[in-house]
């Protein structure tokens, strides 16, 4: 009984708010009716005050304890917690149109956690994640044909008269964020046409792409939401039968001379823990891997794909948190941490300071206010039982974080925090850079009216010198290979369209294996310093783990995902410095071909073509390429994650050729323990300390700017650009 009675509360938990994202943000629902209601001057001011009174919400919560409160206190602020979220993502519906979605699948994820913690927390995880799958897999199939009759519904989103018809329906948008063209007729239908008034200035030209952008984004968004629910619904699924696999016969994470430390009942235990922390690194590598996906896949549609990749990755990413967090026993943990090599070896790379920069660089918007509404919440503690409180300036649930950057090196590590964020400064700026190139010299080629073969040769010249650059991501290389020779073909007939796909996937193909030869052999002269080395951590277990896995000679999928979905730049680097085969590099590489050269060429051909028969075509193959290219990700972050702990003894063991990386390492011992001595923050005169932390913060701003550019609608640094732009001369 207990456990039907659990899947019937899982389930009402994953149905109600797909019946609410269904009916309420979608054009299956009311999604174009609050989308024209919330198009409004003062909706821009009132949303932007709703986010500020969530965020004051969130405090309240946390100042006056409210997870410690009784049930109906509890109940009654989480209800009125979900209307104001719900409130917040309609408000912003025009900003980030995909929130409303996401907010619904994190509504679900909250309902299952208070029915875990409230509920069913005597059951075991195995059994409340199955409960979980099997409701994530009912509510795929009902969704799934709501999802159809939706589709016989509104046509075929190929269809140029279907989007039309979507568009209209959002009339109330576009004449809101259209308001600057003054007297100019413009609608919304006018965002399909090719060729831009000339009657237009620059600015003008901006705010009609801007509308335009705005309103496909929002109609696009709410029309997928009904084939999205069953898809995350699915994923969702998956996710629980990952997390429901935590089966006590994983293998022995502690060795025979250190089980009288733990108890019987303890190393059970441990052992389940262990695979749930295995699964919940699987599911941090998903989010990351969708933003990574997110960062180098073109969409040159004005629709965003990353953005809504962007937005799910941080879902997926705190839910696994989340549940992690509900289903560890903390002592037991930290047992487990001291007793495994393994798993203390992640916790020293935990505490690398490289990783403590990137956690600052991640969470600095949050961290202040954290602890500010903590000491709120101590003090608050103190007045209303100033007896059992516990004396300090910060809870007993804060208080280890706190303890723990007094011990941090912040000289050291906002000195990291620098470099990581100028490099990612540089990288966007570069992308962006590399596509306004990219676009100018599409143009260029097109007034030289080369032949194609002619035109093939100079495309290969080209994506090979921008390979061997770190900025340039290859899919900008194969997209533009499409488009440049696409708008050749475009002279000719159906035939060359064909030829110039061939062409493209042939100088693209090439140019990749003769670049990662290129940048293999800049790896190989820098690897004969041994500070790069060491740099790399050649001498470390999991760099040593993704060695074992590239030496695989063949096609092993691990080594397939490694060099097709990591970095281009930086992973044939790598397998420079670490001196492997080339041929065999370059076997692992060719699968590349198929999962992103061939659909990004002919992604590039479609976007050249403005009368291709099925203009959603390139979304399809963009959006495929990007699962492809994510899935790789995860499956090589397992991989290496595994190799080190089955194979630990074996790459932990001392390689002569590394000596030279630890006498350099003991040489320079003296060194770093003096300056990290000399610049202890505590002993720093203020106006060091003050030029340090005035340094890190205008970099931390800029990069967050550039973050918010990146992933909302509403552009603050760059105007919306794609690599098929054209100049505004080549419009008229």
């Amino acid at each position: 009984m207990a456990y039907e009675l659990l899947v019937i509360s899982t389930l009402l938990a994953v149905a109600i708010p797909d019946a609410l994202a269904l009916c309420g943000y979608s054009t299956f629902g009311l999604g174009p009716d609050l989308a024209n209601v919330v198009a409004t001057d003062i909706t821009d001011s009132t949303a932007i005050m709703s986010l500020i009174f969530a965020g004051l919400s969130v405090v309240l919560c946390f100042v006056l304890d409210i997870p410690a409160a009784p049930t109906p206190v509890q109940a009654c602020f989480g209800l009125l917690s979900v209307i104001l979220l719900l409130g917040v993502s309609t408000l912003n519906l025009l900003t980030i149109p995909v929130m409303p979605l996401m907010v619904c699948l994190e509504l679900t994820f909250l309902l299952l956690a208070c029915l875990r913690c409230k509920l069913f927390g005597a059951i075991p995880a195995p059994h409340f994640f199955t409960a979980g799958a099997l409701s994530f897999g009912i509510c795929t199939g009902f969704t799934a044909v709501a999802c159809v009759a939706f589709r016989f519904s509104t046509g075929t989103i190929a269809s140029i008269e279907t989007q039309i018809r979507l568009a209209s329906m959002y009339s109330e948008v576009f004449a809101h964020v259209s308001k600057d063209l003054d007297d100019i007729a413009f609608n919304q239908t006018q965002c399909f046409a090719e060729i831009v008034s000339p009657g237009l200035n620059q600015d003008q030209q901006d705010v009609f792409h801007r509308a335009c952008t705005t309103v496909n984004s929002v109609w696009y968004a709410q029309w997928t939401t009904p084939y999205a629910v069953p898809a995350l619904n699915a994923l969702s699924a998956l996710c629980c039968m990952v997390f429901a696999r935590t089966d006590p016969s994983t293998r022995t994470l502690v060795s025979e001379n250190q089980t009288t430390m733990l108890t019987e009942a303890e190393i059970k235990a441990a052992k389940m823990m262990a695979a749930l922390l295995k699964r919940f690194t699987f599911m941090t590598a998903l989010g990351m891997a969708a933003l990574y996906t997110a960062s180098t896949m073109v969409v040159s549609s004005r629709i965003s794909l990353m953005r809504s990749m962007i937005v799910l990755a941080f879902c997926v990413i705190l839910t696994a948190l989340g549940f992690v967090y509900l289903e560890t026993d903390r002592v037991l943990l930290s047992k487990l941490l001291n007793q495994s090599r393994f798993y203390r070896s992640i916790l020293q790379l935990a505490k690398n300071d490289w990783i403590r920069a990137l956690f600052i660089c991640c969470t600095c918007m949050f961290l202040p206010g954290i602890l500010g509404a903590d000491m709120i919440r101590q003090r608050v503690r103190t007045c209303v039982s100033s007896d059992s409180a516990p004396s300090g300036r910060f809870t007993a649930a804060v208080r280890p974080m706190v303890d723990e950057f007094h011990t941090w090196n912040w000289t050291s590590v906002l000195r990291k925090l620098n470099l990581i964020c100028i490099v990612a400064v540089f990288l966007a700026v570069g992308m962006r850079a590399s596509y306004v190139f990219f676009s100018w010299l599409n143009v260029a080629l097109i007034e030289w009216k080369l032949d194609i073969y002619f035109l093939g040769l100079l495309v290969f010249a080209i994506g090979l010198g921008m390979f061997m650059m770190p900025v340039v991501p290859g899919t900008a290389v194969y997209i533009f290979a499409g488009v440049v020779l696409g708008y050749q073909a475009q002279l000719g007939s159906q035939d060359d369209v064909w030829r110039a796909i061939g062409i493209g996937v042939l100088v693209s193909s090439v140019a990749k294996m003769l670049a990662c030869t290129g940048q293999y052999l800049i790896g190989y002269v820098a690897g004969k310093s041994v500070r790069v080395q060491r740099f790399v951590a050649v001498d470390r277990v999991f760099t040593r783990a993704m060695e074992m896995i590239l030496n695989r000679r063949g096609l092993g999928l691990g080594k397939v995902c490694i060099l097709v979905a990591g970095p281009d730049f930086p992973t044939s680097v790598l397998c420079g410095i670490l001196k492997l085969n080339i041929p065999q590099m370059l076997l692992g590489t060719t699968p590349v071909i198929l999962v992103s050269i061939i659909p990004q060429v002919c992604v590039g051909v479609m976007l050249a073509s403005p009368s291709t028969d099925n203009p959603d075509l390139s979304r399809i193959v963009t959006a495929a390429a990007a699962i492809i290219q994510a899935a790789a990700t995860i499956y090589f972050s397992y991989r290496i994650m595994e190799t080190a702990e089955i194979h630990y003894e074996e790459l932990s063991q001392h390689r002569p050729e590394h000596d030279r990386v630890a006498e350099l390492t003991k040489k320079e011992a003296a060194y770093t323990r003096k300056y990290a001595e000399l610049t202890q923050w505590e002993d720093m005169r203020w106006p060091l300390r003050a030029g340090i932390l005035l340094s890190s913060l205008v970099i931390l701003i800029v990069s967050w700017f550039l973050g918010a550019d990146f992933a909302l609608s509403t552009q603050i640094c760059f105007r919306t650009f794609s690599i098929t732009d054209r100049p505004l001369a080549s419009c008229k």
